[in-house]
Parts: structure tokens; sequence; C-alpha cells
């Protein structure tokens, strides 16, 4: 990572060695941290010299974060950490920017990436990341907002229907099953449908047998 220069709009602080030992510092010490946040706090901009490239006068890293979570897996497989853990820290560092989209994503997406396993420790990684370089926590902030506002039952709700109802509905089992749960799971998560009456309704229009 040493002598691995950054746009200083992002990175004032320093080369991608500089930002790591200072992601590393804001890693909160009053409690001991998971070992997969401290590794993705370590290995998430890992992959940036690979990466980086000079385009239009600008320093950029594209491709870093799936590089880096290739590099973070092998690195977790050769310190003989359990499997869980690799795929953990690579998911980390592959969706540490994750947050940046955010305020654009709809309703539905949004929903299904704040109810991520393992979502606290990204926003944590996020936080670290953001107060190493220009303390942006914009986006981070905003997942936060989100997140307190959202109830739980709205994050992910009960189904509102089941196979056996497509059954009923006079659809035969197989591979389409899951694409109409998935389309009756996006309405509910955008508010447009509620109940189970409704979303018989959905399935009937956009499905007819």
């Amino acid at each position: 990572m040493r002598g691995v220069e950054q746009g200083r709009e992002f990175h004032p602080e320093g080369d991608v060695f500089t930002h790591t030992m200072l992601a590393l510092e804001h890693v909160d010490r009053t409690v001991l941290p998971k070992e997969t946040l401290a590794l993705g706090v370590l290995l998430h901009d890992v992959a940036k010299r690979e990466c980086a490239a000079v385009r239009d006068g600008k320093i950029t890293f594209y491709g870093h974060t799936e590089r880096g979570a290739a590099i973070a897996r092998e690195i977790c497989r050769r310190l003989r950490r359990p499997g869980a853990v690799g795929e953990r820290v690579g998911w980390l560092v592959e969706d540490h920017l994750r947050l940046i989209n955010a305020p654009e994503m709809r309703l539905a997406t949004l929903k299904r990436f704040l109810r991520e396993e393992g979502i606290e420790e990204l926003l944590e990684l996020c936080r670290i990341d953001a107060a190493a370089s220009n303390g942006n926590l914009f986006y981070y902030d905003f997942c936060r907002s989100r997140l307190a506002e959202i109830a739980t039952e709205e994050m992910k709700p009960a189904p509102l229907l089941s196979g056996r109802d497509l059954i009923a509905l006079g659809h035969r089992p197989g591979p389409a099953f899951k694409q109409i749960l998935e389309a009756v799971e996006e309405a509910q998560l955008e508010g447009a449908i509620r109940t189970h009456e409704q979303a018989i309704v959905l399935v009937r229009e956009r499905f007819p047998v």
C-alpha cells in the first residue's frame, strides 16, 4: 500500500498505506472488534495498487473492491482462518463502497440491502473508512437514519403468498415460482401491496395462467 497515491479530494490524508493506518486507529478500542471487521478495515483497499490508473487527469481505482475481495479471501485462507471469516471479510471488502448508491436505491432494494446479514459491520467499516479520509459521513448517516426509520416488520415482512397459494391459483411448481414470489415481495417492500388479497390480485394481473 505504500506509495499508492490517491485523489486529494477524497483522500487528503495521503497514500493508501497512510489511509489504512488511520483507519485502524479509528476502530473502537473500547470494545474488542470482531475479527472480521478488523480484517475488513485492514484489507478494504488492498487491491488499489493493482487497480490504480490515471484517467482524464484523475487517479482511479476501478474494480478494486471486487479484486480486493478475492485477495482478502486468499489472505484469510493463508492465515488459516475459518471459511466463514474469509467469506465475511471478502463481502466487507467488496461492498464497502455500496453505501454510496444507497440514496438512489429503490425502496425495495434499499430494504434488502439494509437487512443483509453483517450490515452493522459494513456500516461500521464505512464509518471508519470515511473518518480516515475526508470525513464525509453523509452516506453512513443516510443508512443509519433509514435503519432507524424503517420498522423491522417493514424491512423483512412476512410473506403474503406461498407456493401453495400459487398452486391454488393454477400455477405449476417450477422455476417460475421464485420469480412470482420475488415480484410479490418487491411490491410488498415498495409498499404497493399489504394484504394477501392484494398479492393475489397482483399475481393474477402480472402472471396469468
